[in-house]
């Protein structure tokens, strides 16, 4: 409902700032932690390099379900719709960002790290998907579209029939700085993304990417195009 009075009303104010001001009123959720059981979980905001241990955060959906498990966040943030859920013995560390808009998804963190470096921007529905004892790490001044997906896991273990030594091993995912994801992306475990990077809409990236400034696109990704850059505030 509260989306809604938001659209209703931005469609009859003409002024581009302060319709940017009723979303922030009207789109972002209240924050809401629930605790079930664990100990020890914190949820940290830092300002002028100041830390401050706060309940929740508006905006923020944050589940623990373990213990050990710390959230910190630097200000300043435009816009902030964080979905969590984690398990025991992990940490998220979100620097500064443009928008992680309309609901960024992380879940399944148990012995795990997420580390976003600043000015990310995300769009509708991305997810952020833990395996065991992994990490992920996203450099500056990213931007994801909409419904990108990031696992550093299958969901279940696959198993030699005669030996059960285990053939999926979890792998962290590595995402540098500068980096352009189109709609529906998903990057699986192991992958490895350089600086400006641009991955062209529904690719399947797995894999290592050792050079930057390319375009990669198909399923499985592959380079098609070199010696690229790209500027999130240039003219179309």
């Amino acid at each position: 409902m509260r989306k809604f009075i938001g659209f209703f009303l931005c469609c009859f104010i003409p002024s581009k700032k302060l319709r940017g001001y009723v979303r922030e009123v009207f789109y972002t959720e209240r924050g809401e932690t629930k605790n079930f059981g664990g100990k020890n979980n914190k949820i940290i905001l830092v300002k002028n390099g100041y830390e401050k241990y706060v309940k929740k955060i508006p905006g923020c959906q944050i589940f623990f379900k373990g213990n050990n498990n710390t959230v910190k966040i630097y200000e300043p943030l435009k816009r902030l719709h964080l979905s969590v859920k984690m398990y025991g013995d992990s940490e998220i560390t979100i620097m500064p960002s443009l928008y992680l808009d309309r609901r960024l998804k992380i879940r399944g963190m148990h012995c795990c790290k997420l580390y976003i470096d600043s000015d990310l921007s995300t769009n509708s529905e991305c997810l952020i998907q833990f395996s065991d004892k992994t990490d992920v790490y996203i450099g500056k001044n990213c931007m994801f579209s909409d419904f990108v997906e990031i696992r550093t896991g299958d969901g279940h273990t696959i198993t030699d029939k005669d030996t059960d030594t285990v053939l999926n091993h979890n792998k962290s995912i590595y995402i540098g700085e500068s980096v352009w994801v189109g709609k529906y992306v998903m990057i699986l475990k192991g992958s490895k993304i350089l600086n400006n990077t641009v991955v062209g809409a529904r690719s399947l990236v797995s894999g290592v990417f050792d050079k930057g400034n390319v375009v990669i696109a198909g399923v499985p990704a592959k380079i098609i195009k070199q010696n690229v850059n790209w500027n999130r505030n240039a003219p179309d």
